[in-house]
């Protein structure tokens, strides 16, 4: 996702208190941005912060 658009998608989601949502799409960004470099240590480090500290599955 381009950085403007989620700028864009975060603030509004903030903006209308939500929360859970902006958190779930940042984590989402880290997700494809590790995918994209091919580091799934990366990516199990982020899934398991998802699911430790967010409790988001």
């Amino acid at each position: 996702m381009e950085s403007d658009v989620l700028t864009e998608k975060v603030s509004g989601q903030v903006r209308r208190g939500n929360w859970r949502g902006a958190v779930e799409t940042l984590l989402d960004a880290m997700l494809c941005t590790a995918d994209d470099y091919g580091d799934s240590a990366l990516r199990e480090h982020i899934e398991r912060i998802a699911t430790q500290v967010f409790d988001i599955p």
